[in-house]
């Protein structure tokens, strides 16, 4: 297996980091990303830190139903609908951790962009998931189907800035250590030669 690569000149930590802490989740808004479990647990966590803000940048028919769900719980999170590659990057470069909270996932492009980034992952413990992030060490997971166990993690990271800057520097150096674009067109020249050899 090859995985995704990620250009990690482009994805790069910013050179300003974020005055505050701020949450992102980058992805399209469907059931299975789910989204509205996040909402749910921010709902917890904004209560223990009002400060903190939250962005979901992605898109798709689903936005009004969760600016609903956001309005019903009370919760003020930023939604951006859509947003080009400069944009994502900017986006991930003025926040601190990132959140993937879907019930199911390949190799995330977002996650690994975030990752590049530096930001500190906070993933649900599924799939393509736990190929990219070791819990403790550059990340946090949790049990994908319940919104108190995301609520943890998060109240964990806005807690502990030394926490958050050790994994979110961890998890830069997985990324350009085994995931940069380098690293993977090395390992597609070198499946090229061995099926020319073995032909």
């Amino acid at each position: 297996m090859i995985p995704n690569g990620v250009d990690i000149d482009f994805f790069a930590p910013s050179a300003n980091p974020p005055p505050i802490t701020i949450v992102v989740y980058i992805g399209r808004f469907r059931p299975e990303k789910r989204c509205e479990l996040l909402l749910q647990a921010w709902q917890q966590v904004q209560s223990s830190h009002p400060k903190a803000h939250l962005t979901l940048v992605g898109g798709a028919g689903l936005t009004p139903r969760y600016e609903q769900i956001a309005a019903n719980l009370k919760i003020e999170p930023a939604f951006v609908p859509t947003a080009s590659a400069e944009e994502v990057r900017d986006y991930l470069q003025r926040n601190s951790i990132f959140v993937l909270p879907g019930v199911s996932e390949g190799m995330s492009n977002a996650l690994l962009e975030a990752m590049s980034v530096g930001l500190a992952p906070v993933v649900s413990n599924v799939g393509g998931n736990l190929t990219l992030v070791s819990p403790e060490v550059n990340g946090l997971c949790y049990d994908k189907d319940s919104p108190d166990e995301l609520v943890a993690p998060l109240r964990r990271l806005l807690d502990d800035v030394s926490l958050r800057e050790r994994l979110g520097s961890a998890a830069r150096q997985t990324i350009l250590h085994q995931y940069s674009l380098d690293s993977i067109v090395d390992q597609y020249l070198a499946l090229y030669k061995r099926i020319i050899n073995e032909a």
